[in-house]
């Protein structure tokens, strides 16, 4: 579901309870719902949503552009239900496809650039970047996890799908989740402006990496003191571009800090 709320005529950090719902759909799994809401550069809001849940796409949404299930959402608000001009042409609300658990969306504030975490089957945790002017991707999932064709080897068909920025194995590492993150755009931390920090639910730690429109370079985990990073489950960004993260565990919101 995705629902609006209007800001109260007086007091502008209470919102009114009438609930207007934008979109509902019925999810046939208990797992991977919606995973984000982001407000794009063009002004639409963009809703992330898995693929239906269950495993290995059994519901076989994910190269199916005409089901909103694994896929990247586009509304245009103000004009709802109007959908947005570009959506693909078999869903009006569908953009990005191809996607199986899309866990955080952001757009870098500093260029509109697009990021989002999308969490593996069984072997590969990815995170993906696309320009903010390169239009609608498919994301690969369910011919692809990661980088790799989805059971191994090297015979699947990648013709039109856009591979992730990068990717991390579960090999020796058990479980793992990948939660999408944000581009430091602050003036606190001068070492990690233009850089996009991203984490695992299961790893204690923050990752970083620079996107440079093609390809990612320079990935270097982020070092960290003071509290407990376990259970990451969100970033979030200040009005000076300061970054927080939430952590499930210890139910803390942590603020990065020199």
């Amino acid at each position: 579901m995705v629902a609006e709320y209007q800001i109260s005529e007086g007091d502008p950090n209470v919102a009114d309870t009438a609930e207007n719902r934008l979109f509902t759909i019925d999810q046939p799994a208990a797992n991977h719902d919606g995973g984000d809401l982001a407000f794009g550069p063009d002004g639409y809001l963009y809703a992330a949503f898995g693929d239906g849940g269950g495993g290995n796409d059994q519901y076989k949404n994910g190269q199916d552009p005409s089901t909103p299930l694994g896929a990247i959402l586009r509304f245009d608000v103000e004009n709802h239900p109007t959908a947005p001009p570009g959506n693909h042409p078999s869903h009006p609300y569908v953009y990005h496809w191809g996607v199986r658990n899309p866990y955080r969306i952001s757009f870098d504030r500093g260029n509109g650039d697009f990021y989002f975490g999308d969490v593996g089957q069984d072997t590969w945790e990815e995170v993906n970047a696309v320009t903010a002017a390169s239009g609608r991707h498919n994301f690969g999932w369910n011919i692809m996890e990661g980088m790799h064709c989805r059971g191994g080897g090297n015979g699947c068909d990648q013709t039109g799908m856009t591979l992730p920025l990068t990717e991390y194995s579960h090999q020796s590492q058990g479980d793992l989740s990948v939660t999408g993150g944000v581009v430091y755009r602050g003036s606190k931390i001068p070492g990690l402006y233009g850089r996009y920090l991203y984490a695992d639910f299961f790893l204690a730690e923050i990752q970083s990496l620079v996107f440079t429109g093609t390809d990612t370079c320079d990935e270097y985990p982020v070092a960290t003191t003071g509290g407990s990073l376990g259970g990451i489950v969100a970033f979030g960004e200040d009005k000076d571009g300061e970054v927080y993260v939430v952590s499930l565990y210890n139910g803390n919101i942590l603020r990065l800090d020199p």
